[in-house]
C-alpha cells in the first residue's frame, strides 16, 4: 500500500509547493516515468538568486506494518562543486525565516516527526543528470504523522543546483 498522494506528479493535490522566491515547480523534463515531475532549485544562471525552492506532503505511517519504506527518483543537477554528502547543520533551514542560513548550495529530503523533530533523509549537491534511485527506511516513524520535505537552497552566487523528483512512494506491507 502506498501512502503518498499524486507521488507521481501527474495529477494535482498531495503536494505543497512552498511560497519562496524561486519555488518548486511541475515539469515534463526531467521526468524518470509518466509526463511529469518535480523540479526544485534552479536551472538557468541568470536565475540564480538566494533562495529555498521546496515542495513537502504530511502523510499518517501506519503502527501496524513490520517495515515502512520512501523511495523515490532523483535526478540531481549542479555547476558547483559537487559533495555526495555534505554535513548538515544541526537543523537545516527550510526558509529565509529560520535564523540560521546556509552557506552553500544543497540538494535535501528533510523528514519532520509528529513533535515537529527534523530528521535529514538527504543532504548533498550532486550533479549526475541522472535518475537515481533512493530507498529510506521509515520503520521507526511508525503511528506518526510526518511530513516529508524536498528542497534545494541556492545561495545566489557561483553555480546554480536543484534536482527532479519522481515517482515518490511511501510503502508497507501487512503481516
Amino acid at each position: 500500500m502506498d501512502l503518498i498522494a499524486n507521488g507521481g506528479f501527474e495529477g494535482s493535490g498531495g503536494w505543497q509547493i512552498n511560497n519562496t522566491v524561486y519555488p518548486a515547480r511541475i515539469v515534463t523534463t526531467p521526468v524518470y516515468s509518466g509526463l511529469r515531475a518535480l523540479q526544485a532549485g534552479i536551472v538557468l544562471p541568470a536565475d540564480n538568486v538566494t533562495s529555498y525552492s521546496s515542495a513537502q506532503q504530511t502523510i499518517f505511517v501506519p503502527a501496524g506494518p513490520p517495515s515502512v519504506a520512501l523511495t523515490f527518483q532523483l535526478w540531481a543537477t549542479t555547476t558547483g562543486t559537487r559533495a555526495a554528502r555534505l554535513t548538515p547543520p544541526p537543523i537545516v533551514p527550510t526558509s529565509p525565516l529560520d535564523r540560521e542560513q546556509l552557506a552553500d548550495d544543497a540538494q535535501m529530503v528533510l523528514l519532520f516527526d509528529s513533535s515537529g523533530q527534523q530528521h535529514v533523509l538527504l543532504f548533498q549537491r550532486q550533479g549526475d543528470s541522472q535518475w537515481q534511485r533512493h530507498v529510506v527506511d521509515l520503520s521507526a516513524f511508525r503511528g506518526q504523522a510526518v511530513t516529508l520535505y524536498f528542497g534545494v537552497f541556492n545561495n545566489g552566487v557561483g553555480g546554480i543546483t536543484s534536482m527532479a523528483v519522481d515517482d515518490v512512494a511511501v510503502t508497507y506491507c501487512l503481516p
